[in-house]
């Protein structure tokens, strides 16, 4: 999980400032979220520490029962849809 972790540091910062500046939606589903793990074949557990929530709320994401934050949502459609996505006027 560690290198996982080191993998998805170097974008973090990228992937703040443009979900502050975000003007549309993000095309992330709760069905994008759970492929995300899938492909990466990490547990629900091992996401929330990497974003620093618990299974539980990662959980959710995946369920529907909760929105999915922006900048995950955004962190997603980035792998997702890499040639779509573009959420600045």
């Amino acid at each position: 999980m560690e290198a996982i972790a080191k993998k998805l540091t170097p974008a973090i910062d990228e992937l703040i400032d443009e979900a502050h500046s975000m003007t549309g939606p993000t095309r992330a589903v709760p069905a994008d979220v759970r492929l995300w793990r899938s492909r990466h074949g990490l547990t629900q557990k091992q996401c929330g520490g990497i974003v620093g929530v618990n299974e539980r709320t990662w959980r959710r994401w995946e369920n529907g029962e909760r929105g999915i934050p922006k900048m995950l949502a955004l962190f997603i459609d980035k792998e997702t849809f890499p040639k779509e996505v573009s959420h600045h006027e």
